[in-house]
């Protein structure tokens, strides 16, 4: 009886050591070391076992990892694509973050990284690129929370790339996913950026399109939520007004 107790009572610890959480502290040291290359080296060893490959830690550490070597200005091969390998990380690390504890405790990091794909999008669209600037865009949809604004940059891009048909089908769905939306008090700082200028770049096309009405109604569909931004307010009296 008593070696049947011991059995049990080592079944059942064996599964509480299961059951714990990793703190992961070799990744924290790795980022806080700013050393990069060996951090995404560690992150896929986490990959590949089997009771953290689905941890939204680890792939929010390798998102990290490879911002930081782009940053760093890295002349790796290995590492070309480091940006756009992270969107894909970071959208992994929503993935499996259920509750949305990562992305809470890791609030500001994402918001910056988020805000530099947005910075991509806008840079390619300044020099009327519109090609590249749908490329980041699609890439971005792996990480919106809140997709409205990208599926309006969505529809901006194609329709500036000659793919009307596909524009109106975008800014349909952006429409749609606008319907209930009351307040943007919530959502992530990228989001409401793509939005501002999601609405600004499909109401200048919808405007090269003839579509003045159509345009106009739609900045003033968004207008109260941008009330104390003045890039969006000069957009909106040079629209509107």
């Amino acid at each position: 009886m008593k070696a049947l107790f011991s059995l049990f009572a080592g079944i059942f610890l064996s599964f509480g050591v299961q059951a714990q959480a990793p703190d992961f502290d070799d990744l924290k040291i790795l980022n806080a070391d700013a050393d990069y290359e060996k951090l995404v080296r560690q992150c896929e060893k986490y990959m590949d076992k089997d009771d953290t490959k689905k941890n939204p830690t680890v792939y929010l550490c390798m998102t990290k990892a490879l911002y930081g070597i782009e940053i760093s200005g890295s002349d790796n091969e290995n590492f070309k694509n480091a940006f756009k390998d992270g969107l894909g990380y970071l959208g992994k690390c929503f993935k499996y973050d259920e509750d949305g504890t990562v992305q809470a405790e890791h609030e500001e990091f994402i918001d910056e990284f988020s805000m530099a794909c947005v910075e991509r999008i806008l840079n390619d669209i300044s020099v009327g690129d519109y090609r590249k600037a749908y490329g980041w865009n699609i890439k971005y949809k792996k990480i919106a929370r809140n997709p409205a604004g990208m599926n309006f940059m969505d529809g901006a891009c194609k329709y500036r790339n000659s793919d009307k048909s596909g524009a109106n089908a975008a800014w349909k769905l952006a429409n749609n996913e606008l319907e209930d939306v009351t307040s943007i008090e919530d959502w992530a700082v990228a989001d409401i950026a793509l939005l501002k200028h999601g609405v600004i770049q499909t109401a200048e096309a919808m405007i090269s399109g003839r579509q003045l009405e159509k345009a106009q109604e739609l900045m003033n569909k968004v207008a109260p939520w941008f009330e104390d931004d003045d890039d969006f307010q000069a957009q909106y009296d040079k629209i509107v007004n």
